[in-house]
């Protein structure tokens, strides 16, 4: 049985989804030896071993591939004899030339989930808490490959037990980018409307923001791809208070809530409705009301939900018994804000702004969906489905770049066989708008 050296390049969403350390377990397990790395065109395996081997090697991938990734194309070819004397994951590599797709932002994994409320975990109530399956990667990615100093994550300097974690393969954080904890990884602060700042110990801030939204008041909270403006939904003073300081009279509100449980009691759900609220995408979907709120969505019959999606998220309603308006934080026809030199332009708005110091570099609102006759539609394509990529029916001749229109606008580029989606960017009806509009043409 011949052994041959065989290059194996493989396109589509395998950067930031575990997709090395999957790999080099699957070459662990098969005794294949050789390398694995990203570069900017997806990710490459060098390995040398038989024909045979090969085929089995290439099967298992396509079959057990991550739970975020998925491949577009997979090229093999023979190359000059190496030789191996074990498996490694090597550095990412760049070229000039861009096609790796860039992973969404993803709901908190279970696995995350149950160590945020484990008292025995070091990253017990720690609210960024992630790994290779979870949590941030579009909104603070600058380049490409997908690296911790290609991030906003690049100034956090790792602790000896997030190191550890993040350079062992055989682990769940292997390179996860936003790895972090309390001694070493991103801070929450609690400011005023005067401006001031909260002197909190971290594991009391959430605490305090729980008591400050039972007391009515109204909150900028920062959160994966910008700040949302977040109110008790149950306290009709404190919704009709935003609805005056916004300028928003009728235009209908979003609504977290803790759990599906809390979901169904106020909107019928379908199974179908029901998966998608479970998703990991956790979009907003839209959902037929139980009862008519006038205050919350005036006039329709709709209400749109949202289950929690980030490590904030369920360790405020982990303390509520009760659903959250959760909308952007904007001025009228503007983008989502994503700094606190931004936010602050909505003071008179807010009473208290929640913030943390990792920086958001991409805007990205919430997702928002529907099931019309068992069938999903997108409203808004943006946290957890965008950035994407769509394959065509035909190859192009030349990169295409496709600008959308004054409305609900986005940017599509097209490059050789796909496709790639941006998020919802929204209207531009202000220069800050186009400002916004034009900083992703240029990411683009």
């Amino acid at each position: 049985m011949g052994h041959f050296t065989y290059k194996v390049t493989i396109t589509g969403r395998v950067q930031g989804v575990g997709f090395r350390p999957f790999i080099y377990s699957l070459a662990t397990s098969l005794k294949v030896h050789g390398t694995v790395l990203n570069d900017t065109q997806g990710l490459v395996i060098t390995l040398t071993t038989s024909a045979e081997l090969l085929k089995v090697f290439l099967q298992k991938i396509e079959k057990e591939l991550p739970s975020l990734a998925f491949i577009d194309t997979i090229n093999t070819q023979k190359i000059d004899s190496k030789v191996f004397t074990s498996f490694k994951i090597l550095d990412s590599q760049t070229h000039h030339n861009y096609s790796a797709d860039i992973p969404p932002d993803i709901y908190t994994c279970k696995e995350c989930e149950k160590e945020l409320f484990d008292k025995t975990n070091h990253r017990y109530k720690y609210p960024f808490i992630s790994c290779t399956h979870c949590g941030v990667r579009y909104s603070m990615i600058y380049d490409l490959p997908y690296d911790r100093k290609n991030t906003s994550m690049k100034d956090f300097e790792m602790c000896e037990k997030c190191n550890k974690e993040y350079t062992d393969p055989l682990n769940r954080r292997y390179h996860a980018q936003p790895i972090g904890c309390f001694d070493c990884g991103p801070t929450l602060e609690l400011i005023d409307a005067q401006n001031k700042k909260n002197q909190l110990y971290q594991k009391n801030i959430v605490a305090k923001v729980v008591d400050l939204l039972l007391k009515g008041n109204i909150l900028a909270i920062k959160g994966v791809g910008g700040y949302h403006l977040v109110c008790d939904a149950s306290n009709d003073e404190a919704i009709k208070k935003l609805r005056l300081r916004k300028a928003r009279p009728k235009k209908p509100f979003a609504v977290m809530v803790k759990d599906i449980t809390m979901a169904k009691s106020l909107a019928n759900i379908s199974q179908a409705e029901e998966n998608l609220l479970l998703s990991k995408e956790r979009p907003i979907v839209l959902l037929k009301a139980k009862s008519k709120n006038n205050l919350i969505a005036p006039n329709i019959p709709y209400i749109g939900l949202l289950l929690p999606y980030t490590p904030l998220h369920l360790l405020l309603l982990s303390k509520l018994d009760t659903p959250l308006i959760v909308t952007s934080a904007n001025l009228s026809d503007e983008p989502i804000c994503t700094s606190l030199k931004e936010v602050q332009k909505l003071h008179g708005i807010y009473d208290y702004i929640l913030d943390h110091n990792r920086d958001i570099v991409n805007a990205c609102d919430d997702s928002v969906m529907m099931i019309v006759n068992a069938q999903e539609i997108m409203l808004r394509r943006a946290r957890g489905y965008a950035p994407t990529s769509v394959k065509l029916p035909y190859k192009l001749q030349n990169n295409l770049l496709a600008m959308g229109a004054n409305q609900k606008s986005t940017i599509a580029i097209g490059m050789d066989e796909k496709a790639i989606l941006s998020p919802h960017i929204g209207d531009l009806n202000s220069i800050s708008s186009i400002e916004h509009y034009e900083k992703k043409y240029q990411y683009a």
